[in-house]
């Protein structure tokens, strides 16, 4: 999957309206709340298997500390 991908995917699961980036913060996204978060955590086990652990749940910040979670399990995104 490609950065780009990963983006609209982000953006699908997140029903955004603004263009995101790596560096998109979790603070600027209204829909990333308590309900987004539990989206996000449902697609990162549905497209990649991956389940994150409550350590790395707390310190996501941006969209890249997900694509480097998800790089430390060995997915490829380019």
């Amino acid at each position: 999957m490609t950065i780009s991908e990963f983006l609209q995917l982000m953006d699908n699961t997140l029903v955004v309206n603004e263009k995101l980036t790596l560096n998109t913060k979790r603070t600027d996204i209204e829909e990333w709340d308590s309900v987004g978060q539990i989206s996000i955590l449902s697609m990162l086990k549905n497209f990649f298997g991956v389940t994150l652990e409550m350590e790395e749940l707390v310190t996501l910040e941006t969209i890249q500390d997900i694509v480097n979670i998800l790089r430390s399990r060995n997915i490829n995104l380019d």
